[in-house]
């Protein structure tokens, strides 16, 4: 149900950052969760509640109203459904809409935000992309996903030693070694 504006209880609750409401809202009250409620939370910031709505956003859900999932030249098993993803920490390192320290199958693992207007190239293209790219110095793409027009991401390996310009920018020349 929808206010005079257009808001749902639980995109109300959202905007305002109440996580004991939204979290209230979509475990007691089985609110429906849609990807524009998850780019909600993310646009404002609101982490907490990305984590509680991430497990009830359903990839049936995202199909039904016409959004394409994966094009259909990419493999289903590159697929990852949002639910599987328990965001940790937004760690914002200065690439376009930062990264989150994640947890996909018990595993640690990084979640890339796509920022469409920020890519000379689609999302698809991204994942073929990556999805080919294969040496031990370029990080391995898990999966991605595409929950909608305003939440696509790719899962990628945690690289538990920092990045490359991490390393470079905290040692001397004389001790770098790779």
């Amino acid at each position: 149900m929808k206010d005079d504006r257009g808001q749902t209880a639980v995109t109300a609750a959202i905007a305002t950052g109440e996580i004991d409401v939204v979290r209230y809202l979509v475990e007691e009250c089985n609110a429906d969760v849609s990807s524009k409620a998850v780019r909600l939370a993310a646009d404002r910031g609101h982490i907490y509640i990305q984590r509680i709505l991430t497990p009830f956003l359903h990839p049936e859900a995202t199909k039904d109203s016409g959004d394409v999932v994966l094009a259909s030249d990419i493999p289903s098993s590159c697929f990852i459904p949002p639910s599987e993803i328990e965001l940790t920490l937004f760690h914002e390192n200065g690439h376009v809409g930062g990264d989150f320290l994640a947890k996909w199958l018990g595993s640690d693992v990084v979640v890339k935000l796509f920022i469409p207007d920020a890519s000379s190239t689609s999302f698809e293209d991204e994942v073929r992309l990556w999805q080919q790219l294969r040496h031990p110095n370029v990080l391995k793409m898990y999966g991605a996903c595409d929950a909608g027009p305003h939440l696509k991401f790719f899962v990628s390996e945690y690289a538990s030693n920092g990045s490359l310009l991490e390393h470079v920018n905290s040692t001397s020349v004389e001790t770098r070694t790779m």
